[in-house]
Parts: structure tokens; sequence; C-alpha cells
């Protein structure tokens, strides 16, 4: 037999207030998902709450239906690219893939350790990271994936910094290509041979190469390294 709960009227009367957290938690008692549908729209304007404050109606309602999921994820990239930390503080209860939206260079710290906190960029945004020149972002990025991860973007830049701040935590500079992508310019071919890195034959060919094309900074520099490493022109 089909039956339903029927508001009190003290419950009607919250209902018909304004909406709040009360009336929220009314709506989930009696059952009404519109008016739960209708709290999250006018929620997502506003951020009078913590996210410890909200029933699990709110999380289940969004995941549930596709239409409010839809309205809940522009509502949160919307909140990214203006750089609303506080909005994000209370309103990220679903996962949404945020990062696809984030600009490095004009996001937020504070936006930044939020969508951190929440789920950490993926690896294969290390470059945009590193294009951004933010060292806060590149110290994130290294303590959640290594400092090797990051080494050879940051010497591609040309980001001096970031290349003494990887090498100091410790990134492999056992391969080829450390030495490789470093002969062109001296700044970083000195930062990234004080740590005594092996010197390869295919490195070598690198540095002869970048050299007939004049594209060595420090011919001289360069060049005496690998002599006392043993290559002889």
């Amino acid at each position: 037999m089909w039956w339903a709960i029927n508001a009190t009227p003290a419950q009607q009367q919250i209902l018909d207030g304004s909406k709040t957290i009360d009336s929220l938690k009314v709506a989930d008692f009696l059952g009404q998902q519109s008016y739960i549908n209708d709290w999250i729209k006018e929620w997502l304007q506003h951020s009078r709450y913590t996210k410890a404050q909200l029933p699990l109606c709110v999380s289940e309602s969004i995941i549930c239906d596709s239409s409010l999921r839809r309205v809940y994820k522009k509502a949160v990239r919307q909140a990214v690219i203006s750089n609303g930390a506080e909005w994000l503080q209370k309103h990220c209860i679903v996962p949404v893939d945020v990062w696809s939206v984030v600009d490095f260079l004009t996001v937020s710290e504070a936006v930044f350790d939020v969508l951190w906190c929440i789920s950490p960029a993926k690896k294969s945004l290390c470059e945009f990271i590193v294009q951004s020149r933010r060292m806060p972002f590149l110290k994130s990025f290294v303590r959640e994936y290594g400092p090797s991860v990051c080494l050879r973007d940051v010497m591609q830049m040309r980001w001096l910094p970031a290349v003494e701040y990887c090498l100091l935590e410790g990134a492999n500079i056992e391969t080829k290509d450390v030495v490789q992508y470093s002969v062109r310019f001296p700044e970083i071919f000195r930062a990234v041979t004080l740590y005594n890195p092996p010197a390869v034959q295919e490195a070598y060919d690198e540095f002869q190469l970048q050299r007939l094309l004049n594209r060595v900074e420090d011919v001289p520099l360069v060049g005496e390294w690998f002599w006392i490493h043993g290559f002889r022109t």
C-alpha cells in the first residue's frame, strides 16, 4: 500500500521559510527530493555552511542526478577560474576534474592548495607547472612525485632555482639526459656538474652537435669538463 510521510505544521513552517540546514534536514526526512535539489542550487550561490554541516543527501543528490551534477561541476570549475578559495573549501564534496581548467599562471596559491589537498595534479601536468615558474607549486609536485620527474622540464626551461632545488632534493643524475640537456646553458651546466653526473658518449655527442650549430653559450666550460672526463676532440 502506498504511503507518504506528511509534514507536521512545525515542519511545514520550516519548509516555507528560508532554505537553511534545518529545512534541508526536514526535506530529507520527508523525502522531498525537489526541495533538496532547489536547496543545493541555492547553496551553490553562497558560502554560509561548512562541509561538516551538510547532511549526506547533498552529495548523494549531486552524484545521482545527472542534471544537478552538471550544474555542480560548472559551479566548481567557475570557482577555480575566479580563484574562489573559500567557496571551494566549502563546496568540494563530490569529485570533479578541475585541473583541466586550472591556469597555473593565474591561479592563486590558496586555490592551488585547496585543490591539491583534494586531489594532487597528475604527473602529466608537470610541464605546465614548470612553465608557470611558481616555486610553491613545483615544491608540492616534487613532494608528491619526487624531484627526478621534474628535472628535465626545469632544465629545458632554464629555471635555475628549480634545477638547484630538484638536485638538492636528490633528483637522479645517473642518466645521459642530465648532462645532455644542459650543455647549451652554462648556469644549468654548472649546477648539474656540481653533483658529478656520469660523462657518457651520448652527452658528448650532443655537445659536439650543438657546438657545430653555435648553440653552446660557453664552449670552453663544457669542453673542459668533457676533456677532464676523458673525451678528446
